[in-house]
């Protein structure tokens, strides 16, 4: 199963080569560093909630919370 950040990461890679969007051009929308974002979608590093949420608006996503089917 794939971790949280995993999906995070290929939703990501996967919308900036459906726009055509470099790191650099993300950088520039998102306000977020272009290391930042490489070093993220390229599973060296893990980004914050916030950062996240930023980087994933630029595609009209945003992120929530889904309740599970059994907690506890």
């Amino acid at each position: 199963m794939d971790r949280p950040s995993d999906i995070y990461r290929n939703l990501i890679r996967d919308q900036m080569a459906q726009y055509g969007l470099s790191f650099r051009e993300l950088s520039r929308i998102s306000g977020l560093d272009r290391k930042l974002l490489g070093r993220f979608v390229k599973g060296r590093t893990n980004m914050t909630m916030d950062h996240l949420e930023t980087a994933l608006a630029v595609f009209g996503y945003e992120l929530d919370a889904i309740p599970r089917r059994r907690a506890m």
